[in-house]
């Protein structure tokens, strides 16, 4: 405990440590939004050490608290049951993840009875009122007192065997009858469910996986070995795996521009399994991926489907995800190819000396945008919310014209102009005569002549060129803004098609 401070008899406040005030935001998220660890503690791991004196020992502490926290949530919320007279679902979720932070230090790693609990104790002061705090630190007290036997001895109390058998190795029970299941299945003796869920709590060893074409298994092996200072071995199963004793992967350059990348010797001999399949006729032309976890094209999407209607910069979207630059771009054209995105191409006229020449990248699927932007549509009823109504709004009327231009008469291109000194226009139809449409999409029930201006600059310097200057609105009617300007509802998109 600090010393006394202060006349009154407080002390002065303790902050918590770093790696368990990271431990417990990146648990919290996990517990409460869904994220996935494995996403997120890198990302903060990274940021902690830009930001101050952050040790690789720190960080392995880190990845323990977190991982392992996770890994045994099913025993630990058992125990801290056990020392509680409320139900685990009543209590505050920032509360739930402290005790399950603190317990699995008392229990599980070699951290003394009395750190654990002071310095867990002082990461829930960070977070919560005087009383949660009192409750977190009178229920982690109570678990140091209870002996191991007398929590043994009450795991084996359990009736249920399934549940208890969860209980012991962190699985749910239903789990657990599906291994038993699966053991008999494949003629195995069920007396192996313990062997098998204990194993299935394993840490597992960090794997690498030498891309085929990009790099050899040797080179990776010797970049690991060089830059991370720690022993290497090749993997068991997989010809194109690597495995590492210590050491942060983020650290290898052939993990920062694609050549590499962290992979379980599973899933690199799945793919290599059906890689070489034999196949009944036809070209080894299409893939589908139904293995797909929470990776890195998931995380994109839900980065463009929030930057909606607004320029892409590549290098800021890959840092956003943790993809390099080359692997983001290649992301982008799956995702192309596969129809989630398209791309919108800047316009380049030539009507200014400098002008920016970079693309937009639109969701086409409205709905699994607003899935991603977790909007909702009594959300987009709200127009004052204009900026997420905006973004969706623009990317849905980009996507009609597009698929219009596909049967559409006049053959046209779609594009978007922006000028260096921020005059921007949603959307430039180009026709093969040189004829433009412009488009700007407003998510406003009325259209005034200030939302016109880029429209009406861009008629003065290209003239007869512009056929028609469109604002697009959520209104019912239409409008004359003077010249060759209209207001026009949405709506007319398809009225008129």
């Amino acid at each position: 405990m600090s010393e006394r401070r202060y006349s009154d008899g407080y002390r002065k406040l303790r902050r918590a440590d770093e790696p368990r005030r990271i431990a417990y935001e990146v648990l919290h998220e996990v517990a409460t939004q869904g994220a996935f660890a494995n996403i997120i503690l890198p990302k903060a791991l990274r940021q902690a050490r830009r930001e101050g004196h952050f040790s690789d020992r720190d960080a392995a502490f880190t990845s323990e608290l977190v991982h392992g926290t996770l890994r045994a949530i099913g025993r630990l919320d058992w125990v801290i049951s056990r020392h509680i007279d409320r139900p685990l679902a009543d209590l505050d979720p920032r509360a739930l993840v402290i005790l399950r932070m603190g317990a699995h230090q008392l229990l599980d790693m070699r951290v003394p009875d009395h750190a654990a609990v002071s310095a867990t104790v002082d990461v829930a002061r960070e977070h919560l009122t005087d009383g949660p705090v009192r409750f977190v630190n009178a229920v982690l007290r109570s678990i140091t007192r209870e002996e191991d036997a007398e929590r043994e001895a009450a795991m084996n109390e359990i009736e249920d065997p399934d549940e208890a058998l969860g209980v012991r190795y962190s699985h749910p029970a239903w789990m657990v009858r599906a291994f038993r299941q699966a053991l008999e299945a494949h003629g195995y003796s069920a007396e192996e469910l313990e062997d098998v869920l204990a194993a299935d709590n394993e840490v597992p060893t960090v794997t690498l996986v030498a891309r085929p074409g990009l790099m050899s298994v040797d080179e990776l092996a010797d970049e690991a070995e060089d830059i991370l200072d720690t022993r290497v071995a090749l993997g068991a199963v997989s010809p194109r795996a690597v495995l590492l004793e210590s050491g942060d992967p983020a650290r290898l350059p052939s993990i920062r521009d694609g050549r590499s990348g962290a992979q379980d010797e599973g899933s690199q001999l799945a793919a290599l399994i059906a890689a070489h399949a034999p196949l009944d006729g036809g070209e080894d032309a299409r893939w589908l991926d139904m293995c797909a976890g929470p990776g890195g094209k998931a995380a994109m999407l839900a980065g463009l489907a929030a930057a909606q209607g607004s320029e892409t910069v590549v290098a800021r979207l890959g840092g956003a995800v943790n993809l390099s630059a080359s692997t983001t771009t290649s992301y982008m054209e799956l995702l192309r190819a596969l129809h989630l995105v398209e791309r919108l191409p800047p316009w380049t006229p030539n009507l200014l000396k400098r002008e920016v020449g970079r693309s937009k990248y639109l969701l086409t699927d409205s709905a699994l945008a607003m899935r991603l932007t977790r909007t909702s549509p009594d959300t987009l009823k709200d127009l004052v919310r204009g900026g997420a109504l905006g973004g969706l709004l623009e990317a849905f009327v980009a996507a009609e014209l597009m698929r219009q231009s596909t049967w559409c008469e006049e053959r046209f291109t779609i594009s978007h102009y922006r000028s260096p000194d921020g005059r921007e226009i949603d959307l430039i139809l180009e026709l093969d005569d040189g004829r433009v449409i412009a488009v700007e999409v407003k998510a406003a029930s009325s259209a005034s002549a200030a939302d016109a201006r880029h429209l009406r600059w861009l008629e003065g310097r290209i003239g007869d060129r512009l056929v028609a200057g469109v604002v697009l609105t959520t209104d019912d009617r239409s409008r004359h803004l003077g010249g060759r300007l209209w207001a026009v509802p949405v709506a007319a998109l398809w009225e008129l098609s």
